[in-house]
């Protein structure tokens, strides 16, 4: 498409690409176009090439030719009219319809209405609706719904997380989950293994794990989960045995930060605690013994 103002006798050729290459003081810019656009190329150029006539007569360009070849509409001219013509090109991509897919998936029961908002508006799907027994009904293009679903069997995996039993597994991609370390003395509490499971139920957290290679007992969960659990082993620790029953209502309720340093679970550094403890000071005791420094 061309001005009507042609200049030193060129002339395009109509429906053949025939830009003015050999003039001087004339640019060229490409506007990329996506596979929709591209797909709706015909009305991208409107009836006739008006639309592409239209934008260069608006812009003052010299030529805009659609070059699906190359996934882009050239644009011919100065550099203010190439500018010009690339804002009214977008705005008539943005124009186009967009197709509307829906797919369900299946596995939605453990996510919640959070985790649907926060999928749909990173997908940029147009919504996500729930339907009986755990379905979800995805609806948007075709990209967003890909990347959508992607999201979703991720969140899956997270939410759905369950402990393998006698393995170290812990919840480390669950989000807002934060873990401590309670260091064990050194000497062997037997049958500590058998309170775990009583000491997670009790105190709410979500996984304890005995970690006898770093001399520790690993809990992991909320604050005060974690201040809970703590107490019920630093209780065993003092008694010297897993066989004592848990007191009904404890006194202990220091703040978790004058307990152990903790960390959240993306971070994984290893907590220490602070050698004001009582813990701390049988874990600084065992340090002695074994000669580190």
């Amino acid at each position: 498409m061309i001005r009507a103002d042609s200049f030193m006798g060129w002339q395009p050729i109509p429906g053949v690409y025939s830009p003015p290459a050999l003039h001087p003081n004339i640019w060229f810019g490409d506007f990329i176009l996506d596979g929709h656009a591209l797909s709706m190329a015909g009305r991208l150029i409107g009836r006739e090439g008006k639309n592409l006539k239209r934008i260069t007569h608006e812009a003052g360009a010299h030529y805009i030719f659609l070059r699906q070849d190359r996934g882009c509409v050239e644009v011919w001219g100065s550099y203010e009219s190439i500018g010009t013509a690339f804002g009214l090109l977008q705005g008539l991509v943005d124009g186009l319809p967009r197709p509307n897919h829906i797919v369900s998936f299946t596995d939605g029961a453990v996510l919640t209405d959070a985790d649907l908002e926060h999928v749909a508006r990173e997908s940029g799907c147009d919504r996500i609706d729930r339907g009986g027994d755990g379905l979800l009904r995805i609806s948007g293009s075709r990209e967003a719904i890909g990347i959508a679903t992607a999201l979703l069997r991720r969140l899956v995996e997270i939410r759905s997380w369950q402990p393998v039993p006698g393995v170290y597994s812990p919840p480390a991609l669950v989000p807002n989950i934060w873990f401590g370390d309670f260091i064990l003395p050194d000497h062997d509490l037997p049958g500590i293994e058998d309170r775990l499971e009583q000491i997670t139920a009790t105190a709410g957290a979500h996984y304890v794990f005995s970690r006898p290679d770093r001399g520790c007992i690993e809990v992991w969960g909320s604050y005060e989960s974690i201040g809970e659990a703590f107490r019920m082993i630093r209780e065993l620790v003092e008694a010297g045995t897993a066989d004592k029953v848990f007191d009904p209502d404890p006194s202990f309720s220091a703040d978790l930060r004058t307990l152990v340093k903790m960390t959240k679970t993306r971070r994984r550094r290893r907590p220490r605690p602070l050698e004001t403890d009582e813990t701390g000071k049988a874990w600084k005791a065992f340090l002695a013994t074994k000669k580190i420094t």
